[in-house]
């Protein structure tokens, strides 16, 4: 419901990105993407083993695994991390964007909310509120077993700098795409 239509287009936006062969989607929560993926194999793990049950009763390949524990992962020709940095946390995400690079063997392909409209709204508003929105949110966005924080969230252009700088782990020489999904901003790693 939170997401509506966009999650439909960037999905099928990131299996045209994706193209062909193995995909590997650490912390996949429900598995969403593999719906949206019939040009090759997928497999995902999640720390949440609700998730992980919900998936396997759809048929899917998909295990109990952690995003920070790099024996979670397998070689991949694609990588999805998809809603999954803003739960990390701004101070762990380089660990999982490191595990999955060194994971993906043609594309890392990263999917991430901005909240320029939230971040816009509570500007003008006192400290108080400001705290009991950040409450607030930080309780509606735990869908799993994560420690997800308003303060981990970014505006659209401090996640485009990270996506262009390759959040500090990928090399600079590797080619990236950009684009934006109504309040998705995906990033695409050509390895």
């Amino acid at each position: 419901m939170l997401h509506g239509d966009n999650l439909r287009r960037r999905y099928e936006y990131i299996a045209n990105k994706a193209q062909s062969g193995t995909v590997l989607e650490p912390a996949c929560g429900p598995a969403l993407f593999a719906d949206y993926w019939d040009s090759g194999s997928y497999a995902g793990f999640d720390i949440n083993p609700t998730f992980v049950k919900s998936a396997q009763k759809r048929g899917l390949e998909v295990v109990v695994g952690d995003a920070y524990d790099p024996e979670s992962y397998h070689e991949s020709d694609i990588v999805l991390l998809c809603d999954a940095l803003h739960h990390m946390g701004i101070s762990r995400e380089t660990e999982v964007i490191e595990h999955s690079s060194n994971a993906a063997k043609k594309r890392l392909i990263i999917c991430e909310p901005f909240n320029d409209p939230y971040l816009e709204i509570i500007s003008s508003w006192g400290p108080v509120r400001k705290r009991l929105f950040e409450l607030w949110y930080d309780h509606v966005e735990k869908d799993g077993n994560n420690q997800v924080r308003f303060k981990d969230f970014r505006s659209k252009i401090e996640l485009t700098d990270a996506m262009l700088d390759g959040f500090g782990v990928i090399p600079e020489h590797v080619g990236r795409e950009l684009t934006t999904i109504a309040g998705d901003m995906l990033v695409t790693y050509h390895f």
